[in-house]
C-alpha cells in the first residue's frame, strides 16, 4: 500500500501541473488573442477544415444550413444575408445534388473559405480591441492599426476553450454591403451576380441558380 506520504506527493503534483497549464495558457485576452489568431491566419491562408477546429458548433450548423439551402432550398432563403445567399449560390454553380448531399458543414465552411466567401479583406491584419468578456463569452472591435473598423467579433467558451463565433460579422459585411447598394442605387441581383463574377462565375447569377439543386 502506498504511505500517506506517496500520495500526499502525487496529489501535490498533480495540483503543480495544474498551476503550470494554467499559467501557461495565459490571461483571456490572451487567449482570446491566440484564439482570433490562429483562426484568421487559416482563413487567410485558405485552410477552412482547420479554422473549423477555432468556431462555435453553432457556425457549423450555420454552414451546414448554407449547404442544404443550395440543395433543397426553401423559405430559410428568405432570411439570408447578402454574403450567404451569395454562397448558396457559388455551391450550386460549382457542385451538383450529389456532390453536396455528401458536404457536412465543415465541408461547407472549407470550400467557402478558399472561395474568399469568409472573412473580410485584411483580416489577418486586424487586432483586437476593448475586449469584453463574461464566464462564458467575450467580444472586442476589430482594430486596423491604430483605426477602429466597424466590425466586432464574439467567442464563446465551449469545454473550457475559446471559439470565435462570427455571427454578428457576418451580420456587419451584410449591412455595409445592403447600404452600399441603396447608396449607389444598385440592384440586388445584379450586385449578387457582379460578385459571383469575382468568384469565377463567369456567367453570374443565372435563373437556374435560383432554382434549388433538387
Amino acid at each position: 500500500m502506498r504511505s500517506g506520504f506517496e500520495r500526499l506527493a502525487k496529489w501535490s503534483l498533480v495540483a503543480l501541473a495544474g498551476l503550470i497549464l494554467s499559467a501557461c495558457s495565459g490571461s483571456i485576452p490572451d487567449q482570446l488573442t491566440s484564439t482570433y489568431q490562429n483562426y484568421t491566419s487559416l482563413i487567410v491562408a485558405g485552410k477552412g477544415h482547420q479554422a473549423a477546429k477555432w468556431v462555435t458548433e453553432d457556425t457549423i450548423d450555420h454552414y451546414d444550413k448554407i449547404g442544404q439551402l443550395a440543395l433543397r432550398g426553401g423559405r430559410g432563403m428568405s432570411e439570408l444575408g447578402l454574403y450567404d445567399e451569395l454562397s448558396v449560390y457559388f455551391l450550386r454553380a460549382r457542385y451538383d445534388a450529389v456532390a453536396l448531399e455528401k458536404f457536412t458543414g465543415r465541408d461547407i465552411m472549407n470550400i467557402l473559405v478558399k472561395a474568399r466567401l469568409i472573412g473580410e479583406d485584411g483580416f489577418e491584419t486586424y487586432s483586437l480591441g476593448d475586449i469584453r468578456y463574461t464566464e462564458t463569452e467575450a467580444r472586442a472591435d476589430l482594430v486596423d492599426g491604430t483605426q477602429t473598423t466597424p466590425f466586432e467579433i464574439w467567442f464563446a467558451l465551449k469545454d473550457g476553450k475559446w471559439k470565435v463565433d462570427p455571427a454578428r460579422l457576418r451580420a456587419k459585411r451584410d449591412e455595409l454591403l445592403e447600404r452600399r447598394i441603396v447608396q449607389f442605387e444598385g440592384d440586388r441581383d445584379n450586385v449578387l451576380s457582379e460578385l459571383l463574377k469575382t468568384k469565377g462565375i463567369t456567367e453570374g447569377l443565372t435563373p437556374e441558380l435560383k432554382r434549388a439543386l433538387k
